[in-house]
Formats: structure tokens, C-alpha cells, sequence
């Protein structure tokens, strides 16, 4: 390895480190908004919890290859109010990544909207500072959902801002490539999808690391957001 190729995977590790802990500390502004925001429930609160049987504010569960997958409401609540981040739901799996969503429905003609603030919103909450690099998409935690009967697709926020580039509605058909909720659900529950908010388990890395010959980069977090 040439100084190059050093100063290369140094830059690399840092940019790692920021990712962690700007997802974290976005991870932790999402559950401080949701936290004040259940202190005042508003009437649609009450409505929402009657129905799934639960507290104001719960979480709902679902399983996915065995991993736990929390769901948050994110979506606005009240005449002129505004969603959490520019997202309505917060896929989470406790202690190790989230993602958060925005949901899109096309309307009679096939169009998906463009809601310029909000999309704008989502993008920059993402933890990720490098999505021009594909090689690093699984690390993003901004996503925008179109669903309907018919069709789900899935793509990273930025790319959706992409696919609009600056108009104000794409036909359906310019989201083709997304990913289903399906293949959505089980990357995300295989980890390999989301913003992580903590370092992957040091043992297997290290055994990996050393057999193979490379360099490994050691970061200690003493506290947590």
C-alpha cells in the first residue's frame, strides 16, 4: 500500500465514523420529536391508538428472517403541521440501524407527485454524506416508497430527487427500478440496507481482517446520543 492508497482508506474510515454519528444523533432527534409530540395527543392520536388497541404513540412489530423490525408513525399530525423529518414512518431495528420513509401514491393519470420541501427534507436528514459513491447505498436512512395496488418501488431519497429532477410529477414508470417491499423488508431486516447507528461486532471482523493481511482501523465511542 502506497501513501496514496493510505491517506485513501484513512479518508474512508472517517467518513464511516460521521456516518455513525450523524445517524445517531439523527436517530435520537426522531425520538425526542416523537417523544414531545405524544405529550400533546391530538384527537387522530386517540383514533389511531382505539384502533390498534395500544397507547398513544406505540410502536407496531414485525419479524423479518427472525430479526424484530420496530415501526414508528413519522407522518403529520394536525391541520398545517408537518412530518418528522420529511418522513411518515420509522423503520428501526433497536440498537443497530433505522431507516426512515416517505410514502407516495400515484394518482389517475400514473403520476407520483414531487413535494419539493419534503423530499428536500428527507435528503438532508440522511446520515449518509457520500451518495454519489453506489458502493456505499446500503448505508443510506432516507428512502422514498411509491405504493398503490398495484406496484411498490423503492428508492434512496437522493435518487428519487434524481429521478424528478426538478419537475413537479414523473410518471410511474420512471421508478421502475426500485426495489419491492418485499426485497425492501428483507434487506433491511438482513441488515443490509439502513443508517447504523453502531459499529458491526469487532470479533469476526478481526478474525477476517488478519487472515486476509489488511489494515484494521479500531474506533472506541465512549457514550452514546
Amino acid at each position: 500500500m502506497d501513501l496514496e492508497q493510505w491517506n485513501s482508506a484513512v479518508a474512508f474510515v472517517r467518513d464511516d465514523v460521521r456516518t455513525i454519528i450523524r445517524a445517531q444523533r439523527t436517530h435520537q432527534a426522531i425520538r425526542q420529536q416523537l417523544e414531545a409530540r405524544n405529550e400533546y395527543p391530538l384527537e387522530e392520536d386517540f383514533i389511531d391508538a382505539d384502533l390498534g388497541n395500544d397507547r398513544i404513540g406505540a410502536a407496531r412489530y414485525f419479524e423479518i428472517e427472525g430479526v424484530q423490525i420496530i415501526v414508528r408513525k413519522l407522518h403529520r399530525r394536525g391541520l398545517g403541521a408537518r412530518d418528522v423529518m420529511g418522513a411518515d414512518l420509522l423503520y428501526e431495528i433497536e440498537g443497530q440501524k433505522y431507516t426512515i420513509i416517505q410514502y407516495k401514491s400515484p394518482d389517475r393519470r400514473g403520476r407520483i407527485e414531487h413535494d419539493h420541501q419534503q423530499l428536500s427534507d428527507l435528503v438532508d436528514n440522511c446520515p449518509e454524506t457520500m451518495c454519489s459513491n453506489r458502493f456505499r447505498w446500503p448505508w443510506c436512512g432516507s428512502w422514498h416508497a411509491i405504493r398503490s395496488d398495484e406496484v411498490s418501488l423503492y428508492h434512496q431519497a437522493c435518487e428519487a430527487r434524481h429521478i424528478f429532477n426538478g419537475a413537479a410529477s414523473r410518471n410511474i414508470a420512471a421508478f421502475s427500478s426500485g426495489l419491492s417491499k418485499d426485497t425492501f423488508d428483507e434487506l433491511f431486516g438482513l441488515c443490509w440496507i439502513g443508517a447504523p447507528i453502531r459499529p458491526g461486532a469487532m470479533a469476526g471482523v478481526v478474525t477476517s481482517t488478519t487472515n486476509a493481511n489488511r489494515v484494521l482501523f479500531a474506533v472506541t465511542q465512549r457514550g452514546r446520543f
